[in-house]
């Protein structure tokens, strides 16, 4: 029932989470605007320097004071601020092993009252960001980390979803995998979505303002770009189920080199992991290649299933974000990460709802499965183990030493049957079964495996008082047939223990039990003879 209800209202749930954090995160950029505000302003000079330095004057008479700032953005860029020639500003901390890179800043250059003149000189770090575009803005401090903060509210609220809905893949992974075996496509689904997210969060200008410590969030940033081609390379494999064995484990081989490769590059000081992205990118258009790689298998070989068309639509989705993104990156325009975010949102949004629908229907069908297991070796009219059972069992019976068999047989079952009818002998048979079932299912596996006939496999015949059993079952069968109302039962009852002088194997065990308990039938209805003939 509760997996019907999942599968039923997953679909609006998900559509109902994601609706409403946009709604908050618009909400929030309503209300944070309202507080911020700053103005785009121009230097008044700009030079530029043979190493790729940028200095840039500003006469500050028209927004001078102790509460107005200079406000920009740099990327891996030092930063020195002076005011009439005087350092009031400085952002020159690198990360040494963990980077030469100051990391991507916005920075908030208070000017002195009185000041004249502003110059503000930024110096790359790497050759590849020389003389970037740089835009400067004038406001209270305040203000402007509001402004800057709404700005990006809603790319940062969505970063937050995906990592949200990654996390949550995991959890709910976690959860139905303990209840079927669903595979682990959903598990990596979730790790490469929590992944992405984090990193896209850590791009947003919100978290820039937000985690001061720009060098640890740069080498956090490269270190998650590197680990998304795995997870993502092996949810393709399982997802798509294509069987390959052998091209994702050269793949996972050849991602751990470049991860190994270029931190040591890092850590030996060769070259910062800025340096050497392009190889990260490589990996991951590499991981990109492979999804497409296993679509056209699958299409080569007609097995254009329902998860191979979501995935040619998200693929196609994705791919576009991501060359997108990489092109713009390499450009210098604009985000790191402007449409992939957007794209990748509704990439984890239909994929993850295909897997987790998939892992439901695993569930329910794997629930069914066991229900027709169930029936397969039990059987319907008692609940006991029915003779399909008992046949396996027998047939993986490894050894019969130490093992006890017990025999049952029900007296009068055909009489109950001709005087009362099968409805009254169905009644007769199931509390005949129970009254079995409640003396000797604590010493072992009770099978029914004829019409009326019975038996139970006793693992450890050590362990069982059978007479003192037998003697119980008696007392339940009086207790029982004192009732007027019940047709009385009468069982019949034997029993052998293994005997390796006289039984060659276990089945000879339960031929000596049978005579046993045929024994016993015969002097049950002796017994019964010499009521009646006294009544």
């Amino acid at each position: 029932m509760l997996i019907r209800r999942i599968k039923r209202w997953m679909p609006y749930l998900v559509i109902a989470a994601g609706l409403a954090l946009i709604l908050l995160a618009y909400a929030a950029n309503f209300k944070i605007t309202e507080f911020g505000s700053m103005d785009e302003t121009s230097p008044d000079t700009t030079t530029r320097q043979a190493d790729g330095s940028e200095i840039f004057s500003f006469a500050a008479e028209d927004y001078g004071g102790m509460q107005k700032n200079i406000v920009f953005f740099t990327n891996h860029q030092l930063v020195w601020a002076y005011a009439d020639g005087k350092p009031i500003y400085e952002n020159t901390r690198t990360g040494g092993i963990w980077g030469r890179t100051t990391g991507s800043h916005w920075n908030f250059v208070a000017v002195p009252y009185g000041t004249k003149e502003i110059k503000i000189k930024l110096t790359p770090v790497y050759q590849n960001v020389r003389y970037q575009d740089c835009t400067f803005y004038t406001g209270k401090e305040q203000e402007a980390f509001y402004k800057i903060f709404a700005q990006s509210v809603i790319t940062f609220f969505v970063s937050a979803l995906i990592v949200i809905l990654g996390f949550g893949m995991i959890v709910y992974w976690c959860i139905v995998h303990r209840k079927a075996e669903i595979g682990n496509s959903l598990l990596h689904l979730g790790m490469f979505s929590a992944i992405f997210g984090v990193w896209s969060a850590n791009e947003t200008d919100a978290m820039m303002l937000i985690v001061r410590d720009r060098i640890a969030a740069s080498f956090m940033a490269y270190i998650l770009l590197m680990l998304m081609g795995i997870p993502f390379v092996l949810f393709v494999r399982e997802f798509l189920n294509i069987g390959d064995r052998k091209l994702w484990k050269v793949l996972f081989a050849i991602n751990t080199c470049e991860m190994v490769f270029v931190l040591g590059l890092q850590f030996f000081g060769i070259a910062d992991m800025k340096e050497t992205l392009w190889l990260t990118h490589m990996m991951l258009c590499i991981a990109l290649f492979y999804m497409i790689g296993c679509l056209l298998y699958k299409a080569f070989r007609h097995q254009i299933d329902r998860h191979a068309k979501i995935s040619t639509v998200g693929m196609i989705l994705l791919s576009a974000a991501t060359v997108t993104d990489i092109v713009l990156y390499y450009r210098h325009i604009g985000d790191a990460d402007l449409f992939g975010r957007f794209v990748f949102l509704a990439f984890v949004l239909m994929l993850g709802y295909e897997a987790a629908f998939y892992a439901v229907d695993t569930i329910e069908k794997g629930r069914k499965a066991k229900v027709y297991e169930e029936l397969a070796i039990h059987d319907v009219l008692t609940g006991l183990y029915n003779r399909n059972a008992y046949m396996e069992d027998m047939s993986q019976m490894k050894s019969a030493r130490g093992k006890m068999f017990v025999s049952f047989d029900l007296n009068n079952l055909k009489e109950c049957n001709d005087e009362h009818g099968h409805v009254e002998g169905d009644t007769y048979l199931r509390n005949a079964a129970r009254i079995i079932e409640k003396i000797f299912d604590p010493y072992g596996k009770v099978y029914r495996i004829g019409g009326d006939e019975f038996c139970c496999i006793v693992e450890h015949a050590a362990r069982c008082p059978i007479l003192f059993c037998i003697e119980v079952m008696r007392t339940e069968e009086e207790k029982y047939n004192s009732d007027p109302e019940h047709y009385p039962i009468h069982i019949a009852c034997g029993y052998a223990q293994f005997d390796p002088e006289r039984d060659e194997s276990f089945e000879g065990t339960r031929n000596r039990s049978d005579v046993s308990m045929y024994e016993n039938k015969s002097n049950i209805k002796q017994k019964m003879h010499i009521e009646d003939s006294r009544r």
